[in-house]
């Protein structure tokens, strides 16, 4: 009966790794009314209008729709793979598509919960099997690693989480190389790590250098210590080379995909963060948004920054582990500052927004730290067993009386307490001058920041949390008993589950106040409204051609729908596609490219066949069906996808371009388009050194008088967008469009 009870007690304790940390996001998700709790969903910034048209991607590729090497649904055409292999290559990004497709977000917010989850569960596989920490405190030390703050509001980057899941499965597999040697565990979870996500993988294993390190030079005591360490790293480096030879299928065409794009943009250097700033995010309900002065994600508990301390006063653990560990530690906290190692971490590529995106190896390190100092618990209780005085005595050498023990660990832990006091009183001394610089009191972007985030209560709240966790610690040592401690130990791991449960609420709130998560039904009235129409269209046309609409619920509609598109947005674009739309007067911008701002000119040579249109009419198109509300409208001068062209340079503004793209194609045609003759009428501008800019206090209106001397379509192309960032165009009081859709970026406009 005995060796029953022990084996079900960890397994019972695995499903409670796995299932608190699931069932606490899942409460977060409900209070803030993720749907089927509420109107909203998951979909949120890049969740919104990226991945999820990801997701439908995938389905496409996996019911034979759609190529996973090549697709036509990416601007004019670009390789999939390199998209497939960054974002959906996760077994797990399976999950969204057992939902239909008005459904998707459903299955969005299983996959993300289901992630979550797993981060406890192989976060409490690699204490358990690593620190022996006892089973009533697993759930408890697994939500902490599994609600970290990075993966909170990380949850709208579904593709990193992976990452965050093997990483302990990694680190377990350091051990058993150190061990015994065996080298499969680490090369096969470091694979399965890189074909999920190779981005954050590279992450990891410069992380998982450092904790073999870290855990190697604990073997130093032993003989032939040199041999050793020698044998050891080689065998290191050799699995690691292994793991990446054998996911060269995914990094070889990932790296060519992105070196036409991602990687070839001009380098930005890397900020400076300072240790207050660091020390700020250690607090309970820490945020300061996802924009490039953001400070890392690293929250995980006041419980476990107590741990941590108490790890390097633990007289049980020896000094030259504590030296060591406070050696990883210093490391750890210089690639978050100094900006050359934080450049590594990043291929030295400054991300767009979304800064630190290795945060999780601080918390990592932090929570491991604690599960140390913890794992010192299990000998202590056995004191309180008959006969157990004796064995503590053996393995630690500390007096053999329950009292003189509990001395000895009151004399360790108080320090600890102390010096986390002392630490967090500094921190909150650093929040009125650390906030400011860190964009956390300002408005910026119009977001007022305030409202997404009120930073008076954060001390306050983590000292408490601190003082409650302190006591219990205290307690749990002074007790006498088995069965009491074990009662005081699931009351530490229970307030340290609410203690992450209230950090990601805090978290999740802010972020819906600050940057919002979209409504359900956003989602499915997209779906809703074009699908019909594409059917149809399918139905009536089984050849090659491409579609474009005068609406859009991202840039990846293409991918989403499953119909073959200009538009397109995500870190596998191609830089020479996008500056060619962009010069013949599309709307591009950043990573992202339109079929807005085109003409019949260039919808005749890209394949544009078809346009939907919401509004009812588009000039120079034929009208062909309508279907639920969208009219459907054909372009009759569509060239084939492939034709011959004498090659001319594309230079000027994007109608002589347009003109250059068709004398090369037919070269006694003439030119397409013709200057117009126009006069402009200043309203409310003054003259300034760069052109017309808005008189102070004034309204202002450039009124364009055109002189119509042929039959045909008028477009007008604003060359400058510095100056007209924010221009509406009407047409004889009709509104045609306005620069300030999109950060100012100009684009062609047809006038009628």
């Amino acid at each position: 009966m005995i060796k029953k009870r022990s084996a079900l007690c960890p397994a019972l304790s695995y499903l409670l790794c796995f299932a608190v940390p699931l069932l606490l996001m899942l409460t977060v998700f409900a209070r803030l009314g993720i749907h089927p709790f509420g109107s909203k969903s998951l979909l949120i910034v890049d969740m919104n209008s990226q991945y999820a048209d990801f997701y439908q991607g995938l389905r496409h590729i996996l019911s034979g729709k759609a190529s996973p090497l090549f697709s036509w649904q990416m601007a004019l055409g670009n390789n999939f793979w390199g998209l497939f292999t960054y974002y959906v290559s996760s077994p797990l990004s399976l999950i969204p598509l057992l939902f239909p497709e008005s459904a998707l977000p459903d299955g969005i917010l299983v996959m993300v919960l289901i992630k979550i989850g797993l981060c406890g569960l192989t976060f409490a596989i690699f204490a358990r099997r690593v620190f022996n920490i006892p089973a009533a405190l697993m759930p408890g030390l697994a939500a902490a690693y599994a609600m970290m703050s990075y993966n909170v509001i990380y949850s709208m980057m579904p593709m990193w989480l992976d990452t965050v899941a093997l990483l302990p499965l990694m680190a377990l597999g350091v051990e058993q190389l150190l061990k015994n040697g065996r080298r499969l565990p680490i090369i096969g979870w470091t694979a399965l790590c890189i074909v999920c996500n190779y981005y954050t993988a590279y992450m990891a294993i410069l992380f998982l250098s450092l904790w073999f390190v870290y855990r190697l030079a604990l073997k130093t005591n032993i003989p032939g210590a040199l041999r050793f360490a020698a044998r050891k790293c080689g065998q290191f480096a050799l699995c690691i080379a292994t793991s990446c030879g054998l996911c060269a299928a995914v990094l070889l065409p990932a790296y060519f995909s992105l070196k036409g794009g991602r990687i070839a943009g001009e380098a930005r250097a890397f900020p400076r963060l300072s240790l207050a700033s660091l020390g700020v995010k250690l607090l309970n309900g820490a945020y300061d948004r996802f924009y490039d002065d953001a400070a890392p994600l690293i929250y995980c508990g006041a419980a476990v920054a107590l741990l941590c301390v108490c790890f390097f006063f633990r007289k049980r653990i020896p000094l030259r582990e504590r030296l060591a560990a406070g050696g990883l530690v210093i490391i750890i906290s210089l690639c978050y500052c100094a900006p050359s190692l934080n450049g590594l971490f990043h291929l030295f590529h400054l991300p767009n927004w979304f800064p630190y995106r290795y945060a999780f190896i601080g918390s990592f390190t932090i929570i491991a730290l604690a599960c140390r100092a913890a794992g010192e618990i299990r000998p202590e209780m056995a004191e309180a067993r008959p006969g157990g005085k004796k064995r503590s005595a053996k393995l630690s050498g500390a007096p053999q009386t329950v009292n003189g023990h509990t001395r000895t660990l009151l004399s360790e832990i108080l320090p600890g307490i102390a010096l986390t006091c002392i630490l967090y009183i500094l921190i909150g001394s650093a929040i009125g001058f650390v906030l400011p610089e860190t964009g956390l009191t300002v408005t910026d972007g119009g977001f007022a920041v305030q409202d997404a985030w009120d930073s008076s209560n954060l001390l306050p709240r983590s000292f408490l949390l601190l003082c409650a966790f302190s006591l219990l610690l205290i307690l749990r040592q002074a007790v006498r008993g088995a069965a009491r401690k074990r009662f005081i130990t699931g009351l530490f791991a229970l307030l340290l589950c609410g203690d992450m449960f209230l950090n990601a609420d805090t978290l999740i709130a802010a972020l819906d106040r600050g940057t919002y998560y979209h409504q359900y039904t956003d989602w499915t009235d997209a779906v809703a409204l074009t699908r019909p129409a594409l059917n149809a269209l399918s139905r009536l046309d089984t050849g090659f051609y491409r579609v474009e609409k005068d609406y859009q619920r991202t840039f990846n509609d293409p991918i989403a729908l499953g119909y073959n598109g200009i538009s397109h947005y995500s870190s596998a674009y191609k830089q020479n596609t996008n500056s060619l739309l962009k010069s013949l007067g599309m709307w591009q911008n950043w990573f992202w490219s339109s079929g807005r701002g085109s003409t019949l000119v260039t919808d005749a040579m890209f394949g544009v066949k078809y346009r939907l249109s919401r509004a009812g009419e588009m000039p120079g198109y034929d009208l062909l069906f309508s279907q639920d509300g969208v009219s459907v409208f054909e372009n009759s001068y569509v060239l084939p996808i492939a034709f011959m062209s004498r090659p001319y340079p594309l230079e000027g503004n994007p109608f002589e371009r347009q003109n250059a793209l068709a004398r090369g194609i037919y070269p006694d045609g003439g030119d397409v388009f013709s200057p117009a003759f126009y006069s402009w009428t200043e309203l409310g501008f003054e003259l300034g050194d760069s052109g017309y800019v808005r008189a102070e206090g004034q309204s202002a209106l450039l009124v364009c008088t055109v002189e119509a001397v042929t039959d045909g379509l008028l477009y007008l192309y604003m060359d400058t967008a510095e100056n007209y960032a924010d221009a509406a165009v009407y047409v004889n009081g009709r509104y045609i469009g306005s620069t300030a859709e999109e950060s100012g970026v100009n684009y062609t406009f047809c006038l009628g």
